[in-house]
C-alpha cells in the first residue's frame, strides 16, 4: 500500500525531491506489514478475532508495541495497539466491536482511547429504510462500532486507570450523548476536543500523590 501512494503521487514527490531538494517518503519511513502469529486459528472470513494473547510489533530502548485482533466486519485483519513507555501505557481501540481481546490488551493500562458511536442516531438514520442497503449499513454499525456504554464495560473489565472517548460517530452528536458516560465509569472520564493534550497518571504515581 505504501509504494502504491508512493506511485499515486510520484510527480508531486519527485517535484519536491529533485527541485526543493526535500528528502524522500521512501527514506523517512520504514513500512512493514504485522505479521499475525501462526497457530491462533486465525481466518479473515471465519475466525477473525480468536482469542489470543497480544504479541509485540515493535520495540527500542524507548518504547514497546503490542498489537492485538479485534472486530471490524468485514475488514480483518483489524488490530488495536498498546504502547507501554516509562511514562506509561497508552491502548488505542481502533475500530471495533467490544470483543475480549481488546479487555485482554488494555489490562491495567493507564490510559485506554476508546471509539464511540451513538446507537440511537443509527436507528433513527435507517428507521424509515426497509430495503437491503439500509438493512445491510444499519447492521455494519452494529457489527463494527461500540457504545459508550460499551466502551466503558471494556475499560472496567480492563481496568483501565482512563477512559478517552475518540472518532465518535456522529461528529454533529449533542455533547450529552458522549459525557452521559461520566456517570458510569468508576476512573478517569474524558471526551477530548481535536488538538487536547491528555496527561498520564500511573498507578504508581497516584499511589504517591495519595
Amino acid at each position: 500500500m505504501f509504494t502504491s501512494i508512493v506511485g499515486a503521487f510520484a510527480t508531486d514527490l519527485n517535484d519536491r525531491v529533485l527541485d526543493s531538494l526535500r528528502p524522500s517518503p521512501e527514506a523517512l519511513f520504514d513500512p512493514r506489514d504485522i505479521e499475525i502469529p501462526e497457530g491462533i486459528g486465525y481466518h479473515p472470513n471465519t475466525a477473525a478475532t480468536p482469542d489470543m494473547e497480544p504479541f509485540v510489533i515493535f520495540q527500542d530502548d524507548l518504547v514497546t508495541v503490542t498489537a492485538i485482533l479485534v472486530e471490524h466486519p468485514p475488514v480483518a485483519p483489524a488490530f488495536a495497539f498498546r504502547f507501554d513507555s516509562e511514562h506509561g501505557s497508552v491502548t488505542i481501540s481502533g475500530d471495533t466491536c467490544e470483543t475480549d481481546n481488546l479487555i485482554r490488551l488494555a489490562q491495567g493500562t493507564d490510559l485506554l482511547l476508546h471509539e464511540a458511536i451513538d446507537f440511537d442516531w443509527v436507528d433513527q438514520m435507517y428507521a424509515h429504510r426497509d430495503d437491503d442497503e439500509g438493512s445491510a449499513s444499519r447492521d455494519h454499525h452494529y457489527k463494527s462500532h461500540t457504545s459508550v456504554n460499551g466502551a466503558i464495560r471494556i475499560a472496567s473489565a480492563a481496568q483501565a486507570r482512563a477512559l478517552a472517548l475518540h472518532h465518535l460517530v456522529p461528529g454533529s452528536a449533542d455533547d450529552t450523548v458522549w459525557h452521559k458516560g461520566h456517570t458510569g465509569f468508576d476512573g478517569t472520564f474524558l471526551v477530548p476536543e481535536d488538538l487536547d493534550t491528555i496527561s498520564i497518571t500511573t498507578a504508581a504515581q497516584a499511589a504517591m500523590r495519595s
